[in-house]
């Protein structure tokens, strides 16, 4: 997932846009819950089977894999 973010980091910067507009999309399963301090994101679709696709902050969850790889 941080290759995720950085790709998607890098991505931004080659087209001219802020750092802060990356974004990464994860498809969580039914029921999922975040872990504690996991950014919030935004809601793409919902698949029939229950799957979510959502929309997260790329910078804010390379902060999330960081300080949770360092606790």
């Amino acid at each position: 997932m941080e290759a995720a973010c950085k790709d998607s980091l890098a991505g931004a910067v080659e087209f001219g846009l802020p750092e802060n507009r990356a974004c990464v999309n994860l498809v969580t399963p039914p029921g999922f819950k975040p872990p504690q301090g996991f950014p919030r994101g935004y809601l793409l679709q919902v698949k029939e089977d229950g799957r979510r696709i959502k929309s997260y902050p790329a910078l804010r969850v390379l902060a999330w894999i960081r300080k949770a790889a360092a606790a």
